[in-house]
């Protein structure tokens, strides 16, 4: 549905032949995404620029950088702490929203308990069709309790850091495209219009009916990771290159840097590219590769040697990681489906950097023109 609504307003930007400016446009795709997924609510923000959620959400990531990087925290001030630099406003109305989305869910709960006939149970975790609904029901099924508080806190968490997180990773996969100079646009285009209806796609059959896009995806996500970064602590002692570290020591794990570091070609689990391309450089056929029939496929990346660790490790890896690759791979499905896409001319240079994630300092932007069928 987001998907569809993305594509019939970028065919107005083709009929005007202006430019689409890609990464604001893909920031509200992942925050209406989320919200169907997480919350099984509709904020439409694509199609609603004054939507009160998307300028919240907007102002709460802009004082998040601020606060991190302060010296004081102003904002545990009682009282007035949080409205010091005008972002408990914003936070106070995200706080009300999920609060309302976690009554709706208890009010429907009671509703099928009261209407359940003896002979019939529910299980509200096996019932759940949203992430809020999965977790309440674990929760209620555990008869665990949980602060609401705390509750609210976990939610807001989930729904900021998968917004920014796949909006960049959209916006790269998709930058990088337009840059490309090998047909790579072309191969992805072909499998996807082959595949047909994108409506047919699954966490389940991506890797084997959009290897080549699945494999862009992947590389995009391990060179330019919007997560550089994971912040570990040792549960027990541990020696690490020959340094003793007791428990309770803090880590900082750097990653991307591990992934991309030239000395780690014999050791990461990343796979030379198909032209001999180490690990330090970016090769988006990377991780093709063939089955045991010969027929195209991708070789799905690993962390167990550092190679891939975008999305934490262990115990710890992020829980929206399927969620966020498959999400990636149907936006771009819609798009080369229905869009060839170029760089505007004169484009001005982009460079990574961090704020709340790794991303482009300034708007891609993007020139669409009708997809050719014929490829």
């Amino acid at each position: 549905m987001v998907s569809e609504r993305l594509v019939q307003k970028w065919k107005t930007n083709c009929q005007d032949g202006t430019p689409v400016e890609v990464t604001s446009e893909l920031f509200k795709v992942a925050m209406d995404m989320i919200s169907l997924i997480a919350y099984g609510q509709d904020l439409d923000t694509l199609r609603n620029e004054q939507n009160i959620v998307k300028k919240d959400v907007s102002t709460m990531f802009g004082y998040v950088l601020k606060r991190a990087l302060s010296p004081l925290p102003y904002w545990k001030v009682p009282l007035i702490g949080q409205y010091i630099d005008g972002c408990g406003w914003a936070l106070s109305r995200m706080t009300k929203l999920l609060n309302s989305y976690v009554d709706q869910f208890e009010q429907k709960q009671h509703s099928l308990a009261t209407t359940t006939t003896t002979t019939t149970t529910t299980n509200p975790e096996n019932d759940a069709e949203t992430v809020l609904e999965k977790m309440l029901g674990m929760l209620k099924k555990d008869d665990t309790k949980m602060k609401r508080d705390r509750m609210i806190g976990n939610l807001l968490t989930l729904f900021f850091a998968a917004i920014d997180t796949v909006s960049t990773s959209m916006s790269i996969a998709l930058w990088k495209l337009a840059e490309d100079n090998t047909g790579l646009q072309d191969e992805l285009a072909q499998e996807i219009i082959e595949l047909g209806d994108s409506s047919e796609l699954s966490l389940e059959n991506m890797n084997s009916v959009l290897p080549r896009t699945r494999s862009h995806i992947f590389e995009c996500i391990r060179v330019f990771s919007p997560s550089r970064t994971s912040f570990l602590e040792t549960n027990k002692g541990a020696t690490l290159g020959g340094v003793e570290l007791p428990k309770g020591t803090k880590l900082m794990v750097m990653g991307q840097y591990a992934s991309m570091h030239p000395e780690g070609n014999d050791t990461l689990d990343v796979p030379v590219g198909p032209n001999g391309e180490g690990n330090d450089q970016f090769c988006p056929r990377r991780w093709l590769t063939t089955d045991e029939n010969g027929k195209l496929s991708v070789r799905q990346p690993t962390n167990s040697k550092g190679g891939y660790f975008s999305f934490g490790h262990g115990l710890r890896i992020c829980p929206g990681k399927e969620f966020a690759e498959a999400e990636i791979a149907f936006v771009l499905a819609a798009v080369l489906q229905n869009f060839e896409i170029s760089m505007k001319p004169n484009h001005d240079k982009i460079t990574l950097v961090m704020n709340f994630v790794c991303s482009p300092d300034i708007d891609v932007e993007l020139m669409l023109s009708p997809r050719r069928v014929e490829i």
